[in-house]
């Protein structure tokens, strides 16, 4: 039998009456009314729809492209990321590594900022996990970028920890773009695109360059891109084959880094032990040659104190300093590596 005990408002019995009775007979109630949760087989049928779309993804996703990327006035490719939401940017303003961006969670001030870059799909990390290869592609090659956010992306394996950038550049139509930009500090930035679609076939070539002295003392920069893709897209075929060429070229120097206190006082100093620092990296052809006596050999000559650069043949190669002393820098020939 259920009692309801004295002392309790006759409303809040009459209201109790039916579960305890419910309890009472091992009735069950219906599962919306439940919060139990039943153990058991789950079947999930389905077609095969091919390769999941990143909008589909339940994770944060923002796309960036047109104007706002194409004609966007930056020193580095990796400012583009600025307008997107949960991306930082960290800028070291030193030679061949200027900055690079980073996710929510994760900063770039490390070795790793555990962001997986793909360029038009083909994984472009180095293989510490940092992106060089990122300044190969400048804004008017570039059709889209697509930032995926989150630890959820299971399409991607290696470096793709807090998320991972896709940066796509300009594929098939029928158009011819130029830009030119001029600035202070001597900055020339220029950029063409050339794009033909004819039938099943499409071909976009692109050459960019940029010069600047920089805004603090030795920091000039000199930058070089040119890329040509070639597809073939076969009518009703859910593929294509193509064939992408990259070559990237930089020659940077490096002012080096600044006490808070000289970098309130006089931001544009560079300090005298950063006088030989700077760097160079190409990407897109072979950097090194074998000697007649087996050895490789390197182009460019060392600097005394310099950062050594990153090569498609994995090579360091570094040039003389242009210093704005009286004092002449020494020249040494090119040494062994590889």
């Amino acid at each position: 039998m259920t009692t309801c005990r004295l002392g309790r408002p006759a409303a809040a019995c009459a209201l109790a009456w039916p579960f305890l009775a419910a309890a009472q007979t091992g009735d069950t109630f219906p599962p919306r009314d439940d919060t139990s949760f039943q153990l058991g087989r789950v079947e999930v049928r389905a077609r095969s729809s091919g390769p999941l779309p990143t909008r589909r993804l339940l994770t944060s996703v923002d796309v960036v492209g047109g104007p706002p990327v194409q004609g966007a006035p930056v020193r580095d490719t990796f400012e583009l990321f600025s307008p997107v939401p949960g991306v930082m940017l960290t800028d070291f303003n030193q030679g061949t590594t200027s900055g690079k961006p980073s996710f929510r969670g994760f900063n770039g001030e490390g070795e790793v900022n555990a962001v997986k870059l793909l360029i038009d799909g083909v994984p472009s990390n180095s293989n510490d996990g940092n992106m060089p290869y990122l300044g190969a592609v400048f804004p008017l090659a570039i059709e889209s970028i697509t930032t995926v956010r989150g630890t959820n992306d299971a399409r991607f394996g290696l470096h793709n920890i807090a998320g991972n950038i896709d940066v796509a550049t300009r594929t098939g139509g029928n158009a011819a773009e130029g830009r030119l930009g001029l600035g202070p500090q001597g900055l020339v930035d220029l950029q063409l695109a050339h794009d033909t679609e004819r039938g099943e076939w499409t071909q976009n070539l692109f050459f960019g360059l940029r010069d600047s002295r920089g805004h603090r003392v030795h920091s000039e920069a000199q930058r070089l891109a040119a890329s040509g893709k070639w597809f073939w897209n076969p009518a009703g075929a859910s593929w294509r084959m193509g064939l992408v060429l990259r070559h990237h070229g930089v020659e940077a120097e490096e002012p080096g880094y600044l006490s808070e206190a000289d970098a309130r006082a006089t931001p544009e100093r560079s300090d005298a032990v950063s006088a030989t620092d700077g760097g160079e990296r190409r990407i897109g052809r072979p950097h090194c040659w074998p000697t007649a006596a087996g050895a490789m050999r390197c182009r460019g000559r060392p600097r005394s104190t310099a950062t050594a650069s990153s090569t498609s043949a994995g090579c360091a190669s570094r040039r003389p300093s242009r210093s704005r002393s009286a004092t002449p820098t020494r020249r040494t020939p090119a040494p062994a590596c590889c």
